[in-house]
């Protein structure tokens, strides 16, 4: 199985895709680093621990608080969609996680990141579905480690479709936008999944409604508490009996991929029915745009 150091901002899209990697038989997820991004990063490591404890994985994976602030700018948080606590205020406030930072006040995700990537190589997948802080500190710390990584899956940007924050800028990406430079320019090997994908994938509520009458009652009961909040939030927008939140197929990129070979880099399309889904690669999609203005002018030649 391939292992996952999931780098994250629990938020409620974020829980959901916590829960489907821990579903995923192609995958371990042996350790969680939080960052803040959705809301404050010690509510991120409460809900992280949250989510762990409902989800009951067979070996729970370490949880490591990170990065409080992105590198240059104040914290933007996104408390209308997610409620002041992450979790839709479903739930008693969490305990305080208590004081992560190492010796000197850095944050702790970063060199464990740099620890994974020296253990495990290219056979280790990171995924970062928040804002891209901790991953940015990683590389400043060995940035060789990080460039042996296997892949770096990242939830965020807007290549072709608008923002979800500015009509140019996605939530992770206009949160640490200095992170996000240095992360894309340090030559990892990465998958961006961008909204152009993840607006693709729309979590209606008969959907997960279905999926939770086959989970355990303890389980259900608590996804259904804390997506009711988001699903309220889309709806007052006009969304209908569906959740716009984004990060449910970034998890299908990684766990389709490996599926079945257990080996980093493996490529296998996910999606339902015939109908292809743009892969998370900005760059894969536009090779394939060109072999398609090729194709068609060739049939114009030929014509």
């Amino acid at each position: 199985m391939t292992p996952l150091v999931i780098d994250t901002d629990p938020g409620i899209d974020d829980a959901l895709a916590l829960l489907l990697a821990f579903g995923s038989p192609s995958c371990t997820v042996e350790t969680i680093t939080t960052v803040a991004g959705n809301v404050e990063v010690p509510l991120c490591t409460a809900n992280a621990r949250r989510v762990v404890a409902a989800a009951r994985p067979g070996v729970a994976p370490l949880i490591v608080q990170g990065a409080a602030r992105p590198l240059a700018r104040p914290l933007v948080t996104a408390g209308h969609y997610h409620g002041v606590d992450g979790l839709g205020e479903a739930f008693p406030p969490a305990p305080d996680a208590g004081d992560q930072a190492e010796p000197g006040g850095e944050p702790r995700a970063p060199r464990t990141l740099v620890e994974m990537a020296r253990r495990h190589g290219r056979m280790l997948t990171v995924v970062a579905i928040g804002p891209l802080t901790n991953i940015a500190l990683a590389i400043a710390h060995d940035a060789a480690a990080m460039r042996e990584i296997g892949r770096l899956v990242v939830m965020g940007g807007a290549v072709d479709v608008p923002g979800n924050v500015t009509p140019t800028a996605e939530f992770n990406m206009h949160v640490d936008p200095e992170a996000a430079a240095r992360v894309l320019a340090a030559g990892l090997p990465l998958d961006l999944v961008p909204l152009d994908v993840t607006r693709r994938v729309i979590l209606a509520r008969a959907e997960l409604d279905a999926a939770l009458a086959r989970a355990p009652r303890p389980l259900a009961e608590f996804v259904r508490a804390f997506t009711r909040f988001a699903f309220r939030v889309d709806e007052r927008a006009g969304a209908g009996r569906r959740s716009t939140c984004t990060t449910k197929s970034t998890f299908a990129e990684p766990i389709t991929r490996t599926r079945g070979t257990g080996a980093p880099g493996s490529r296998a399309r996910s999606g339902r029915g015939p109908r292809r889904r743009p892969r998370g690669s900005w760059k894969a999609r536009r090779r394939g745009a060109s072999r398609r203005r090729g194709r068609s002018s060739g049939a114009r030649a030929r014509r």
